[in-house]
């Protein structure tokens, strides 16, 4: 029987006759048996050291690999960082450009209110131009009807005759202040076109009047050519 036994010879003794077994001859020579105890210690040792190093190495297959997942989930986290980093600034050129269109949409519609607004102020100015433009030649009209007024009471003055003048355009011409029995009553519209209103000539006078007063324009031609029928 070969046994190599793995604790204290006493107990292995004991083992022996728990097993009713009767222990080797070398069991009882001290040197054999301490020698096979200390080969037994040395497999023993040998075998925990081999099993130390499964150990150290399975260790280190595991540090390695636990390095390797941690270098993976940094890098993991890492990239997740920059996807994060890189969606908030896609976010914020988003809102950017929307925010940018809004903008431009609204410089659009006030643009479109400038011209607006300019091509009104413009046409405002053309109407005041306009307007300055009559104004001015209201103006010289009233002018114009102040002189030809002037220049047809100084013309009735020397035929000596009596003018009594009903503004704004209405005039009538006697023989004098004393003999009112006869008259001309003209009516002007802005002073470029003569009417016989009233006359005590018969028909054929007023519409001869009338024929010079539009030709002519110039009442005191027609006074003139009337005159020896106001006179008598």
């Amino acid at each position: 029987m070969d046994f190599i036994p793995e604790t204290d010879p006493d107990d292995i003794l004991k083992g022996f006759k728990q097993l009713n077994v009767e222990p080797p001859d070398w069991f009882f020579n001290p040197q054999i048996l301490f020698n096979r105890l200390d080969k037994a210690w040395e497999a023993k040792a040998e075998s925990e050291a081999r099993r130390n190093r499964e150990h150290s190495e399975a260790f280190e297959r595991k540090k390695a690999d636990f390095e390797k997942h941690k270098k993976q989930l940094e890098e993991s986290i890492k990239n997740a960082n920059a996807q994060c980093e890189q969606y908030g600034k896609n976010r914020l050129t988003l809102e950017l450009q929307e925010k940018e269109a809004v903008l431009a949409a609204k410089l659009k519609e006030v643009k479109a209110n400038n011209i607006e607004i300019s091509a009104r102020v413009e046409s405002a100015c053309e109407e005041v131009i306009r307007l300055e433009a009559e104004k001015e030649e209201y103006k010289e009209n009233l002018v114009k009807q102040r002189d030809t007024l002037l220049d047809v009471l100084a013309y009735y003055k020397t035929l000596c005759l009596q003018v009594d003048y009903e503004p704004p355009d209405i005039f009538r011409v006697y023989p004098s202040d004393e003999d009112r029995s006869k008259w001309i009553e003209m009516r002007s519209d802005d002073f470029k076109y003569w009417e016989v209103v009233d006359t005590t000539f018969d028909e054929k006078t007023k519409d001869e009047m009338r024929r010079m007063l539009v030709e002519t324009s110039n009442p005191a031609l027609v006074v003139a050519s009337a005159r020896k029928t106001l006179v008598g």
